[in-house]
């Protein structure tokens, strides 16, 4: 049976009271028996008339909360599922269900204004609604493009993004307060102290005294950590002014103090890097300058090389004779291909719809103990497709055979991959170090990966592109094109100049295939030889 509410329960006592037939009554032979129906009648239509009132009250509430939640999805002026494509959008949609969609939820519950269907209906969706995670997440992506692509604090509050579809809304204080609060949690102090800045320079009324406690918390130890004392000092002092009983603030302006004396200026030492953290700091920042679109400079950039880059039909086995692959060499060192329009667009929408329903978050190998795990260096979703899974994945299977010459007998299954948020893949090889005692594939049958072909399953506005970042090798997806290359030398060794990465999605949706190619079989396919330079 239906739940009953108080309310349902004076509905259901009037309408018996009215229209009940057992109800005997002889109201015409006396004036008493008339009063009393006069009473009844005054009774009855206040009753009601503050039951309306009262859920009219409730429901004008309910419209409020709902009209909110319309004026932010109207106000971001991208339709359907284009939102999905745009970074701050993605952002605002998450954080409209964790708050906007949670406070009409609990209002409704709370004011018993829903039915069975609404409620029904809520519990159902609510299975797909994000959580705080996804929050912190949509914080994450934004800074991760933020750093890769040179985006200012400024632009991104106003829903600006160089290049994209510019948003009709702004980022509240509470929004520019989470991607700082993030950025603080990822010790990125310069970009925790602008995102607090802004919300400092906001003065919004809205912000509780115990919110500006926080702010200015985070806003001066940032300040501290940039070299910034002085202000560190100053922005303590006014937090203490709002509580004067915070013990850490305590503490920290008798630090200051201290430094202070010490360094006139008010400037802190910055900590020397280590040769490592500084081969890579010079190695990242090349990555991030070939993901922004530059510098395209080719591997072994001299005029000899450069000559030897090349375009050509191929058509060299039967099933390529009346349908030939353009192939475009975009690199001798590594040696990597262009194979356009691989696939068709059918052929795409086929093995997306395949994949959709087994996405899982993508997993990294750990070098250190070789087993799989979550990494923030790899934010994506994949699905593995067998040759047995669909007719399609097995003629895709010997489709690359036919244009690479080598066995699929050893290869992997195809790894289909979704990019999300600000989705990428940090510099990294994808065959196992063997030399460095790291080799994660020596339980594979099939040894060691020497090749690798990855399938771009749709464009991308703007962003994604795979940069090998040792070779300054740069290639943009194209729908149904793919990328090849030999991971390693022909003697058997890894090519450090494969080490290369996903750019971070910065407008747009990204899918990809993979096809993971062996060692095994391709003995007189691909002949080892003795010459490390092969």
């Amino acid at each position: 049976m239906p739940r009953l509410t108080s309310n349902s329960t004076l509905i259901l006592f009037i309408v018996t009271f009215l229209f009940s037939p057992f109800i005997q009554s002889e109201v015409f032979t006396a004036t008493d028996d008339i009063e009393k129906l006069i009473y009844s009648e005054y009774e009855l239509y206040h009753e009601l008339d503050n039951y309306i009132k009262l859920q009219q009250n409730r429901l004008v509430t309910l419209r409020k909360l709902l009209d909110e939640i319309k004026s932010q999805m109207h106000g971001v002026h991208l339709k359907g599922y284009e939102q999905g494509k745009h970074p701050l959008a993605v952002f605002l949609l998450v954080r409209r269900f964790l708050r906007n969609w949670k406070e009409l939820e609990a209002t409704a519950e709370e004011e018993q204004i829903f039915n069975d269907k609404l409620l029904d209906t809520f519990a159902y969706y609510k299975r797909t609604f994000p959580n705080l995670q996804d929050l912190e997440g949509s914080a994450e992506a934004i800074l991760r493009l933020q750093d890769v692509y040179n985006l200012k604090e400024i632009d991104l509050a106003s829903g600006i993004i160089d290049g994209g579809p510019r948003l009709g809304v702004q980022l509240s204080w509470l929004d520019c307060f989470t991607i700082g609060k993030k950025a603080y949690e990822n010790e990125d102090f310069e970009r925790s102290y602008k995102w607090m800045k802004i919300v400092q320079r906001s003065q919004n009324p809205s912000i509780s005294s115990d919110q500006w406690v926080k702010i200015l918390d985070y806003l001066a130890f940032s300040a501290y950590k940039l070299g910034n004392v002085k202000e560190a000092m100053n922005l303590t002092q006014a937090l203490l002014k709002l509580d004067p009983k915070h013990e850490r603030a305590k503490q920290n302006i008798y630090y200051y103090e201290k430094v202070l004396t010490k360094n006139s200026d008010g400037k802190e030492g910055e900590d020397s890097l280590s040769q490592d953290e500084n081969d890579w700091s010079h190695e990242f920042d090349f990555y991030k300058k070939l993901c922004r679109g530059g510098p395209k400079v080719k591997a072994g950039d001299n005029k000899m090389v450069s000559n030897h880059l090349t375009c050509y039909q191929l058509r060299q086995h039967a099933r390529l004779l009346f349908s030939p692959i353009n192939v475009e060499v975009i690199s001798l060192q590594p040696y990597i291909l262009i194979y356009h329009n691989l696939l068709n667009d059918l052929e795409v929408e086929a093995l997306k719809t395949l994949a959709a329903p087994m996405l899982q978050r993508a997993t990294v190998h750990n070098k250190d103990t070789g087993k799989l795990e979550y990494a923030t260096y790899r934010i994506s979703k994949s699905a593995w497709l067998n040759d047995d899974d669909h007719p399609l994945v097995r003629r895709i299977s010997t489709l690359i055979e036919d244009v690479t010459g080598l066995t699929m007998e050893s290869a992997e299954a195809l790894q289909i991959a979704n990019y999300g948020i600000g989705g990428h893949y940090e510099p990294h090889f994808d065959h196992a170090d063997v030399r460095s005692g790291t080799d994660v594939f020596k339980t594979w049958k099939g040894g060691n990966r020497i090749a690798t072909m990855l399938i771009y399953l749709s464009s991308v506005e703007l962003g994604g592109a795979t940069v090998f970042s040792s070779a300054g090798v740069r290639i943009e997806p194209r729908q149904g094109s793919a990328a090849f290359w030999y991971n390693l030398h022909r003697n058997g060794n890894g090519n450090n100049l494969t080490r290369h990465a996903a750019c971070p999605v910065l407008i747009g949706s990204k899918w990809i295939a993979n096809k993971w190619i062996h060692q095994v079989g391709q003995e007189l396919r691909h002949q080892c030889t003795l010459n490390s330079n092969d």
